[in-house]
């Protein structure tokens, strides 16, 4: 089937990435790795993958697409609880031909603590100008987006065909600069990592929720399937 394919430079990274990480591939259940349904006589596909590697615990990755109306794609990275790093986020959501939401993002933990606002808050100041210079931002409304995301994340919106090359540039900086700073992590103390086991669980609890309410994927491939989806592999606890 001719799907879109918008965000093929993303993949491209990704693979890269996952390749010099010496990630291993995750199983996932067929369920979940290839879904299809059709609404309202347009055919949806969504495409799942998961990663692990000595750094980075829980690598998921999420595209759905149709022939022309709507993609979707989700990267989450999660460092293993021994690190204090930051989650990487990227969620990007095009509907007829326009990004309406697209969220760069290294989630801190400890953002109220100097020295660690320091390391992995402030270097993303200037790419965070930058996106305000390529599109419109979307105002913060939910209570988890002020919770969880840093403040100097991509949250642009609107997006036209033309202004894709350079948010995938921008995306491109936010997640090379993400990568060098976490390759310098060191591991943390037992009780610190205990502070990130519960920031980690926190954070899946509460975005499970949100979820479950609003993400259509429950719409597009039921209610039982897609909150199963949404527990089981978005937020899975056992990683």
């Amino acid at each position: 089937m001719n799907f879109l394919n918008q965000f093929l430079p993303i993949h491209l990274a990704i693979k890269e990435f996952v390749s010099n990480s010496q990630a291993q591939l995750l199983p996932i259940s067929d369920e979940f790795g290839l879904m299809e349904a059709n609404i309202n006589g347009e055919s949806i596909e969504m495409r799942s993958h998961a990663w692990q590697s000595a750094l980075f615990g829980y690598i998921r990755l999420t595209h759905l697409t149709s022939h022309q109306r709507i993609e979707m794609l989700n990267l989450t990275i999660y460092p293993r609880s021994s690190y204090d790093t930051p989650i990487f986020a990227t969620d990007f959501v095009m509907l007829n031909g326009r990004l309406r939401v697209a969220v760069i993002d290294a989630m801190p933990l400890f953002a109220d603590e100097p020295p660690y606002y320091q390391q992995w808050v402030l270097p993303f100041e200037p790419l965070h100008l930058r996106s305000l210079i390529i599109a419109p931002q979307y105002e913060r409304k939910l209570d988890w987006s002020f919770r969880y995301l840093s403040p100097f994340a991509c949250l642009a919106t609107d997006v036209g065909a033309e202004t894709l090359p350079q948010l995938f540039e921008l995306w491109t900086s936010y997640f090379q600069l993400y990568l060098r700073l976490a390759q310098a992590s060191t591991s943390v103390s037992v009780a610190r990592e205990e502070q990130v086991k519960q920031w980690h669980k926190d954070y899946n609890h509460s975005h499970l929720t949100v979820e479950n309410k609003r993400n259509p994927l429950v719409h597009y491939f039921g209610e039982t399937l897609g909150k199963r989806y949404n527990s089981e592999f978005l937020f899975a606890s056992r990683f």
